[in-house]
């Protein structure tokens, strides 16, 4: 679960280009074919790209894209069956939660995030959308990231044909098993601490407010506790810089609102965080996510479909006290209910001298 390593200009110096056009290329087709959240192919396509390296891996590209709509429609389908029964609906979504958080504890592979965060933000905006506007917005979340997938699919090989590495080798990405004597443990005291967020979200929680629970569980998902402080750090700090962008993005459609500088807006800053990744090795993690943050603001802003100053210090103010929740509430489950590991997760900072 550890950032993937640093790029080197010397072997891929169109890596800052090609994810820049494919992120534009994503948005634009998001557009073209009447996405209803055109920053999810954009989003995706910046994830799939930003976690890659070295020449094109067609199994993991396609793979990759392919795979989204299947768990997406597969949660779905669980989550239509089950939601009229509010009960047996948060149940189910907490076993989902607490396997695939066992998943990750035991193989360290990311394929537990999507695992985590799909189902959940499609039961979210199933349940809290059920009783005043239908099916739609439902509806309209699982056919995007359906239709996100499927471009990532096309958008992904077709940049890496157009901005070839120059290295042939191909990077394979080697999950290291945590380790734990007890994942089922892990696992459970991190679904102790989520499961009341979710299911408030579930019952009476403002959708548009779900950043927090998703930090949340993005800090939590991590196995051990200096990942978790470095994923709360940098999502921190890439929600501030990715905001600081997408502010200067807006002052620059509000001089020219057309669609092509809108466009360029978006390449533009997508290349500087994509630059930034391969020149700032040691941030190139903070950098990854700036950019992710940059888009979704971004579309947002360019779109008309919310104020960027008050985007931004919404995501803000939800990541801060996501991220701090995770952390706090993870100690003191530990604490309280697995002591015998309390000191290995977190060291004594200092020892008491024994009597002469």
């Amino acid at each position: 679960m550890d950032p993937a390593p640093p790029i080197m200009l010397k072997e891929d110096p169109w890596f800052a280009t090609r994810i820049a056009c494919g992120a534009t290329a994503g948005f634009a087709l998001a557009v073209i074919f009447n996405v209803a959240v055109p920053m999810l192919p954009a989003v995706l396509v910046c994830a799939l790209m930003a976690t890659s390296r070295g020449a094109l891996d067609l199994k993991r590209a396609l793979g990759g894209g392919l795979l989204i709509p299947v768990l997406v429609w597969t949660s779905s389908l669980f989550i239509e069956v089950f939601r009229q029964e509010m009960a047996t609906f948060i149940i189910g979504m907490t076993i989902i939660t607490y396997f695939g958080l066992l998943f990750v504890m035991v193989t360290s592979n990311r394929m537990g995030l999507m695992i985590l965060i799909f189902p959940q933000l499609l039961g979210i905006t199933a349940v809290s959308s059920a009783s005043s506007l239908g099916d739609a917005p439902f509806v309209a979340m699982r056919d995007s990231f359906a239709a996100a997938g499927l471009i990532c699919a096309v958008v992904i090989p077709v940049s890496y044909l157009v901005f070839r590495p120059r290295t042939k080798e191909v990077w394979k990405e080697i999950y290291e098993p945590p380790g734990f004597e007890r994942p089922w443990l892990e696992a459970a005291l991190r679904t102790a601490a989520i499961a009341p967020v979710l299911a408030a979200y579930y019952l009476w929680v403002d959708p548009s407010n779900v950043i927090y629970a998703i930090m949340a569980l993005l800090v939590l998902v991590y196995p051990h506790r200096h990942q978790q402080r470095r994923e709360a750090r940098s999502r921190i700090i890439s929600t501030a810089t990715g905001g600081i962008m997408t502010l200067a993005l807006a002052v620059l459609v509000s001089l020219q609102p057309t669609p092509a500088v809108m466009l360029l807006g978006i390449f533009l800053g997508v290349l500087w965080f994509g630059w930034r990744m391969s020149t700032d090795h040691k941030e190139r993690y903070t950098h990854q996510l700036a950019m992710m943050v940059f888009v979704v603001l971004a579309v947002g802003a360019a779109l008309g479909s919310s104020d960027p100053i008050t985007s931004l210090t919404q995501r803000l103010t939800l990541t801060v006290g996501g991220a701090l929740f995770a952390l706090a509430a993870l100690y003191l489950l530990r604490w309280t209910f697995a002591r015998s590991t309390f000191h290995d997760v977190y060291p004594r900072r200092w020892t008491v001298a024994p009597a002469s």
